[in-house]
């Protein structure tokens, strides 16, 4: 029977993006933040990294403007409005997932099985479900 393992991390999500290149080398415009996601990762993760494969599950809570009217953020908050701008989820589940090397899971090609969402919440986070099917 598969072990569900489940973290909640308070902080925005960020999408992936290639690192800039140039003639001095290359370096990685979001290495503060994946820096910074994946200590958040590191101490809410107090088991053993998982070598099998797993499932993973990523829903990315955004906060919704606060120039939004009040019955729209309402609306939002309640999943009548989708979070269908940017960034693409594709992205998000990208930079979320290479933080997770290493420190959750082996490497990424353990994964067989994803899914991912974004909405609109309260507060921003990330919620992260690992689903071992090793067990």
């Amino acid at each position: 029977m598969p072990l569900k393992h489940e973290i909640t991390v308070d902080m925005k999500a960020f999408p992936w993006s290639a690192p800039i290149v140039t003639r001095f080398g290359a370096y990685d415009t979001r290495s503060n933040k994946k820096n910074a996601l994946k200590w958040l990762i590191k101490t809410a993760w107090d088991k053993q990294m998982i070598t099998s494969p797993v499932e993973i599950c990523l829903y990315f809570a955004f906060k919704p403007y606060k120039s939004c009217a009040k019955s729209k953020i309402n609306a939002m908050v309640a999943g009548g409005i989708k979070h269908a701008v940017k960034p693409d989820l594709d992205n998000l589940f990208k930079a979320t997932a290479d933080c997770l090397k290493g420190i959750v899971i082996l490497d990424d090609n353990q994964v067989f099985k994803i899914s991912a969402e974004k909405y609109y919440a309260e507060s921003d986070h990330i919620k992260i479900i690992v689903i071992d099917h090793g067990v």
